[in-house]
């Protein structure tokens, strides 16, 4: 659809298409949906939702009518709606937003059944394990359905789990480069080999350039780094060297990707936001002892103004380019 904008453009350019007719071919080239389009959006939206809304009050019914409901009963009802899930994906198979819905159904309520699973026998389990096995028993299904919306279920399954296992085992990561700060770290690391892994991946499959699932653990661990700087900032150790050279390394590399490789405007307004938030924090360190609150306040105020101003300037100038 970005080609079929360029091309347009170029013809505006070239003299071929009036600009008064700029919108009508939009239009038919089907880059500016229709009256159809819209109602086919709010269809697979409500779809969607109606799909999580049942998912969920599977849980909130066994729930309320735990005490009243035998074990064999709650298990009869999760494993049922799973084997139809299954089956409707089955038989739905040419209407693939339908097979699609069925089946992230069947993804969420497995992890629903596994819940119960624990709860009804007291297996001893800890819950790190539980969304382990949740990410591992759903890895065939993402593998043979090719969905990025499942792909995504997992990445945030696996990053549930490990945050879990941090939180009861200790630090995961055990190395002195890791001492500080280490939950960070366990968002930071996973989540960009997971991005950079998705991007090379995304190269040679078609069904994994899904932008917006992209965009989650790279907005994970642009987040998590972010964090980790501002807060060594503000440490009497100050910021560690590793930390420094990661986050430089990664904003030029991921500023050249996405604006020369693979053009993202989003992940580049992501990219301006981090920077904007670390360099206030380094103006906000070197004169938090200065004395003057309010000062302090409107220089901030100032700074990130005017940086935004520039991050706005910068990105309008990269679209420009990019659509000529």
């Amino acid at each position: 659809m970005e080609t079929e904008s360029k091309q347009i453009m170029q013809w505006v350019k070239q003299g071929f298409i009036k600009k008064s007719d700029i919108k009508p071919a939009l239009q038919v080239s089907g880059i500016l949906p229709d009256t159809h389009r819209w109602i086919l959006f709010i269809e697979h939206l409500f779809l969607w939702l109606g799909m999580l809304a049942l998912s969920f009050s599977v849980v909130f019914f066994i729930a309320y009518n735990w005490d009243a409901m035998g074990r064999f009963a709650k298990f009869a009802i999760i494993e049922g709606l799973i084997m139809a899930c299954l089956i409707f994906n089955v038989y739905k198979e040419k209407d693939r937003a339908l097979a699609n819905m069925s089946i992230v159904a069947a993804s969420i309520l497995l992890g629903v059944l596994l819940a119960f699973y624990g709860q009804t026998y007291q297996t001893g389990a800890d819950k790190w394990e539980l969304f382990a096995w949740w990410a591992l028993l759903i890895l065939p299904w993402v593998i043979i359905t090719r969905l990025a919306a499942l792909w995504l279920i997992f990445v945030i399954l696996i990053n549930i789990s490990l945050w879990l296992y941090h939180e009861q085992m200790g630090r995961l990561f055990e190395h002195e480069f890791f001492a500080r700060n280490s939950q960070l770290w366990l968002l930071a690391i996973p989540n960009m080999l997971i991005w950079i892994g998705w991007e090379i991946l995304a190269r040679y499959f078609s069904c994994l350039n899904a932008r917006w699932a992209i965009r989650f653990p790279a907005v994970t661990c642009g987040t998590a780094l972010t964090i980790l700087l501002v807060e060594q900032m503000f440490s009497h150790t100050g910021v560690e060297l590793q930390s420094a050279v990661l986050y430089a390394l990664i904003i030029v590399v991921a500023n050249y990707v996405y604006r020369i490789k693979i053009y993202d405007l989003f992940m580049l307004a992501s990219l301006c936001l981090s920077v904007i938030i670390v360099v206030t924090g380094v103006f906000a360190r070197i004169f938090s002892n200065s004395g003057d609150t309010a000062g302090l306040l409107f220089i901030l105020s100032l700074l990130v103004v005017g940086m935004s101003a520039l991050a706005i300037n910068w990105l309008r100038k990269i679209h420009r380019q990019h659509e000529s």
